[in-house]
């Protein structure tokens, strides 16, 4: 590995690398190459061609003899960590071990002690609750691990207090938000005439804590004020349904005979807003996220919204940018999910979005109040709150005067406090404290 001998090398440590939609750690790893180097130390490579690193040991190519033995020796007790990454980081020369995740740094902290050299560890969401409450003896795992810990990453005070809660010490614990490559991210501030429709887009896997039924019940709910104009004439109004029929046979069609610009349910009511909504993302392969894949087609049925709704599924990172320069809104009302669940700070997709020029609507929940100045830099609605997201929402809409002068505070807010560069050099600051350099 030849590497100039200035940088200090770090052990990225996260189990699978990467599933799609974690563009944001790839990001993070490969912004850091000026100023330190990295090893990913991962169990299985998911994603070769897209998040592709030069210097990355995938414990799933060692021959099966190998990894039958190790994971045995592992589990019985005889060795705390896998030896594959005992030797990857001998042979690297790596100082220290950073695991993404909470859960995952359980095991990172075991094999940063193995090879003895410090770690540091990033909590980012569903390793806050979700995973305690599922599985409780994470609780005293948590406290090994942060004593064991030299530093415990996290992206905003909210998610701050919560790992105090955990039982680390404040001392340990350090904010630091994840950045994104505003380079790449052409300003386009978003505008639209009073007769224009309004075009909202939802991007997010279907996860509870995304809000997305939420979301299309606002949509609902500002249109059930106004005369329900549709799309234009060009847009499929059985879109929504029929990419995804195959796995929801048992939800009725779309309701036959109702126009673009006309619903049963907001028929005669005053014309004011125009609204088609966009939805990028689809279930995963959890079961929880194919139930709220049906709880959100039901809903799309149930408040007549099939005319206006269009689904897109999954598509790759630089498409949604794309796809997003043709709409104004970003409508991410993120929530508390009923297992714990959350965003722990703020949801990647928000920042670049509010960098990207469009207007954001989203909530109070976690550390989104820290990416979004409500009322300043976008529009937040209390957590959960149908009520106040509709009234947020229509306000969104109504201003739309104040949008271009928005959307600059937004992306100086973002410039100053969410660079992928600036965020890296941060950390890479972050890792020489913690090994002495």
């Amino acid at each position: 590995m030849s590497e100039e001998n200035s940088k200090i090398i770090v052990g990225q440590y996260h189990p699978v690398w990467l599933p799609l939609t974690m563009t944001w750690l790839h990001r993070q790893v490969t912004e850091l190459n000026p100023w330190c180097n990295s090893i990913i130390l991962c169990e299985k490579e998911l994603q070769s061609e897209q998040f592709s690193y030069p210097f990355l040991y995938d414990f799933s190519k060692e021959p099966v003899h190998r990894q039958f033995w190790q994971r045995l020796l592992k589990k019985i007790g005889i060795r705390k960590s896998l030896r594959f990454y005992e030797m990857a980081i001998r042979s690297t020369g790596a100082q220290l071990i950073h695991s993404h995740f909470g859960h995952i740094g359980v095991a990172g902290s075991k094999l940063a002690k193995s090879a003895t050299i410090p770690h540091v560890v990033s909590f980012y969401g569903l390793d806050l609750e979700q995973i305690p409450r599922q599985f409780p003896e994470f609780r005293q795992a948590y406290h090994q691990m942060f004593a064991d810990s030299a530093k415990v990453l996290c992206e905003g005070r909210f998610m701050a207090g919560k790992i105090a809660e955990l039982g680390c010490p404040e001392s340990k614990i350090v904010v630091h938000p994840l950045g994104i490559d505003l380079q790449n991210i052409p300003f386009i501030p978003r505008s639209a005439n009073d007769d224009e429709p309004i075009k909202i887009l939802i991007a997010a896997a279907f996860r509870e804590k995304k809000g997305i039924p939420l979301a299309l019940k606002a949509v609902s709910g500002v249109l059930q004020k106004y005369e329900h104009v549709g799309p234009s004439d060009d847009f499929d109004k059985n879109s929504v349904m029929s990419s995804l029929r195959s796995e929801n046979d048992s939800l009725p069609d779309a309701t036959p005979g109702i126009r673009l610009g006309q619903s049963d349910e907001h028929a005669g009511l005053r014309r004011k807003h125009k609204i088609e909504v966009t939805i990028v993302g689809d279930a995963t392969s959890e079961e929880t996220s194919k139930r709220e894949k049906t709880k959100i087609l039901e809903i799309i049925q149930s408040e007549n919204l099939t005319t206006i709704v269009d689904f897109k599924g999954f598509l790759p990172h630089q498409e949604i940018f794309e796809l997003a320069k043709d709409h104004h809104i970003f409508l991410s009302p993120s929530i508390h999910a009923s297992d714990g669940d959350s965003e722990g700070g703020a949801p990647v997709a928000i920042i670049e979005m509010a960098a990207s020029g469009m207007i954001i609507v989203s909530s109070t929940h976690c550390d989104i109040p820290g990416v979004v100045l409500d009322r300043q830099t976008g529009w937040l609605a209390e957590e959960n709150s149908l009520e106040d997201l509709i009234k947020t929402l229509d306000e969104a809409i109504s201003e739309r005067d104040t949008w271009t002068e928005m959307a600059s505070k937004s992306r100086a807010h973002i410039e100053q406090n969410f660079d992928a560069k600036t965020q890296a050099k941060r950390l890479c600051s972050i890792y020489k404290e913690v090994i002495g350099g």
